[in-house]
């Protein structure tokens, strides 16, 4: 293994099969989290190819149980859903830190207060283009996802929406000024025409992820995914102090 430190790591990393022996892989899906935590109420967003993922992401969501999301997962949904739960949920419930087994080899450190985010979605569900300003490792849980990559030199390929409008969509959608203010300094959308599936630019870096795929974000670079069957992914924050084992 090598350890490279996270400031120093200027490009996406593909971390091919590094989580493969997390217990998660084999546990996790609906049957298992109805059992662990059958009441969590899991904050969800649905997708359409005709609205911006802003809106899906801050205006089109509903809360549902976990039973009341397996349910949905497993009809005949003509809708793509996804569930997005932060910190709360992986640390509140020590089962499932332990089935990701804190991470490690990946992270040389400890899990610590980092931001750590389950994403659960159906097939064809899409998080269109945006950016945050923390370095990301995303793991593929279960499933496979297609994820799309665009470094900050190569932004205007995707027409990012000014800070100004962002904020003035919060605040419409009846944020606080402050955290809206927040909000905007943490990440940034592309425009609404942006999608997926048009995205052209020769400058798109391109991965598919199968269970037990990491891959490397760093801090600034413009994602976008798909989820090609259900799907299950983690992801959780690195500290630019942090070394990484990067295989």
């Amino acid at each position: 293994m090598s350890l490279v430190k996270c400031s120093d790591i200027v490009f996406p990393k593909l971390i091919s099969r590094m989580g493969i022996k997390w217990q998660a892989l084999k546990k996790w899906d609906g049957n298992y989290f109805i059992r662990k935590v059958p009441n969590h109420e899991f904050l969800v967003s649905f997708y359409s190819s005709d609205v911006s993922y802003l809106d899906s992401a801050y205006k089109n969501l509903k809360k549902m149980r976990t039973t009341e999301f397996v349910k949905k997962l497993s009809s005949e949904q003509v809708d793509s859903f996804a569930a997005e739960e932060s910190t709360g949920l992986i640390f509140t419930h020590t089962d499932l830190i332990k089935d990701l087994d804190f991470f490690k080899p990946i992270l040389s450190g400890e899990v610590g207060e980092r931001m750590i985010s389950l994403w659960w979605s159906s097939k064809n569900k899409v998080t269109d283009w945006h950016t945050d300003n923390i370095p990301l490792v995303l793991c593929q849980i279960k499933g496979t996802k297609t994820i799309k990559l665009l470094s900050p030199e190569n932004e205007a390929d995707i027409k990012p929406i000014t800070a100004r409008d962002f904020m003035k969509r919060l605040i419409s959608l009846g944020w606080d000024k402050s955290d809206a203010y927040q909000e905007v300094q943490s990440t940034r959308f592309a425009d609404k025409k942006a999608f997926f599936e048009n995205s052209q630019s020769q400058n798109i870096l391109s991965y598919e992820l199968s269970p037990g795929d990491c891959i490397y974000i760093p801090k600034g670079w413009w994602h976008a995914t798909r989820a090609e069957e259900e799907s299950m992914a983690i992801n959780f924050e690195v500290f630019e102090s942090d070394q990484l084992n990067l295989g």
